[in-house]
């Protein structure tokens, strides 16, 4: 072997020569017009010199600008998050309870929360079920009907009013 050549599939060590390896050939660009500048909106069919945008109202002014379709409104993010919602404002008031000394009560809304949110993914549709919809329905389902039993569970052994040590 010399100094520049590259040799392919030549595992026996023999006298016989390989052919050099080669670099494939670039890809020539697509053939078309080069855009300049930013491209119109999608849809438009806008003439050069032109500005898209909405068409004139009546006596030639322009139109008010169309309602935002990207932006949802309050009713149909509720319904998309206000099962999450509702389980937060549960928890809420338990964490409410629990930093105002009634662990008990405090821990039995959390452990309801939970006991919520199982039922919510269980009854809603995916699209309406939101941020409850972890994993398949009966995952979630039996993930929150579990932890919530748990947390009910350690709400009944809560005997004292306060956490005090000794």
């Amino acid at each position: 072997m010399s100094g520049g050549e590259h040799l392919r599939g030549d595992l026996s060590g023999g006298d016989e020569p390989t052919a050099p390896l080669r670099r494939p050939a670039p890809v020539p660009p697509r053939p078309g017009p080069a855009r300049v500048g930013p491209l119109p909106p999608h849809g438009s069919a806008s003439s050069p010199g032109t500005r898209p945008g909405p068409p004139p109202g009546p006596g030639g002014s322009p139109a008010p600008p169309p309602a935002a379709h990207g932006r949802p409104g309050l009713r149909s993010w509720l319904e998309v998050h206000g099962a999450l919602l509702l389980v937060l404002l549960i928890a809420l008031g338990g964490m409410a309870q629990v930093l105002t000394e009634h662990w008990r009560q405090g821990s039995a809304l959390l452990g309801g929360s939970l006991l919520v949110a199982a039922l919510l993914r269980g009854v809603l549709p995916p699209p309406r079920a939101g941020l409850l919809a972890i994993r398949g329905r009966v995952v979630d389902v039996v993930c929150y009907t579990g932890f919530g039993i748990a947390v009910l569970l350690l709400a009944l052994t809560i005997t004292r009013g306060s956490l005090t040590v000794g």
